[in-house]
């Protein structure tokens, strides 16, 4: 049976058409599934649809885009053994889960969808696993305190993580919107970095001792944000800044070595959990528990979980919806408004 679905294509003014293509099925090792819905990466694809649109470029040719879908198995290729026709799955992957009617994605970059997650919750798989990794490589106390800088999907679900580990935290962000959902969702407190002080958040809400650390989950110049949290986190006796900083957001930091930021960590965290991008693992090799506990597709999988029993939330990060056919509409949602956005969702399920 020949299939054949929508796909968004950009170019290189930023521009989207919808082009309809036949669909390949399924290799060794993959799933072919019907999206019925994807999630914008903000950070990720609106800053790059962003860029173009500042500053097209005649030679960049057309691509598709997106990473993180929901929908249901429709094929399954030889040596598929987890999934089969009929399951409702969240799939990822930048080239796999792209905004489209069908995705092609490797077997172990795919999760069951839990029965009572709808597909757009569950297409915020790739994000909410990209924040737990980065807590994985915080690794923090119960009761630990935590800034959370940027609070777009990532940061949003970081927050939710950290306090689903014990601990408080302390959101900022630019927009008004981000700040009261990260409130709404559990943060103990919210600034806004252009007129708030974070050290005397911090120091109000942790009695004085300073956080244990903290997150950075946006892209651009973070230098600046960075010298705000280490000013917020807890000194030494000899008054030497301790504390760990995880760097999840595609930013740039300019640090100074020696004592000028004291003793601290500072640690960058990539992508999913390991896995991802080896093409063995992705196509159904998993690496041995006992020495890789939290791969990528055991992320996927806790994530999942954690929706389904309401320990992590996605729905109230939803700000809009758009058809697969009005992507235009919904990367000038991500672009020219993103005070108004947390997260958006495209709809495939319009066909």
């Amino acid at each position: 049976m020949t299939r054949e679905g929508r796909v968004a294509e950009f170019d290189g003014r930023g521009q989207f058409t919808i082009v309809t293509e036949s669909v390949a099925p399924p290799d060794d090792g993959e799933l072919l599934v019907d999206v019925e819905a994807a999630v914008i990466s903000a950070g990720t694809h609106g800053g790059r649809i962003k860029r173009l649109r500042d500053d097209p470029r005649s030679d960049y040719g057309t691509r598709t885009i997106g990473y993180q879908t929901a929908g249901t198995v429709v094929e399954t290729g030889e040596g598929v053994e987890r999934f089969e026709p009929g399951d409702d799955v969240v799939a990822m992957g930048g080239g796999y889960a792209i905004q489209a009617d069908y995705n092609v994605v490797p077997v172990n970059l795919c999760a069951p969808l839990p029965e009572n997650v709808s597909f757009a919750e569950g297409a915020h798989v790739h994000l909410a696993a990209t924040a737990l990794q980065g807590v994985r490589r915080f690794g923090p106390e119960p009761g630990a305190y935590g800034a959370v800088i940027g609070l777009g999907v990532v940061g949003q679900f970081a927050s939710q993580l950290w306090q689903l580990s014990g601990g408080t935290v302390v959101g900022s962000d630019l927009f008004a919107r981000r700040r009261e959902t990260a409130a709404d969702l559990g943060a103990a407190a919210t600034c806004d970095p252009t007129s708030d002080d974070l050290a005397a958040l911090a120091d109000e809400i942790t009695n004085g001792v300073g956080l244990d650390g903290g997150f950075m989950c946006f892209g651009g110049d973070g230098t600046e944000a960075l010298h705000d949290l280490v000013a917020a986190m807890k000194e030494a006796p000899d008054g030497e800044t301790l504390g760990t900083v995880v760097l999840i957001g595609g930013l740039t930091v300019t640090v100074g070595g020696g004592a000028r930021l004291g003793n601290v960590d500072i640690r960058c965290s990539s992508r999913t959990g390991p896995g991802y991008h080896d093409d063995a693992f992705e196509r159904g090799e998993d690496y041995p528990a006992g020495y890789v506990r939290w791969p990528t597709t055991r992320n996927l999988e806790a994530v999942m979980d954690w929706f389904a029993d309401d320990r992590l939330a996605a729905a109230p990060l939803i700000t809009h919806r758009f058809p697969l056919d009005d992507i235009n509409a919904a990367y000038d949602q991500v672009v020219e408004t993103p005070e108004e956005t947390v997260s958006v969702v495209v709809r495939c399920d319009d066909r």
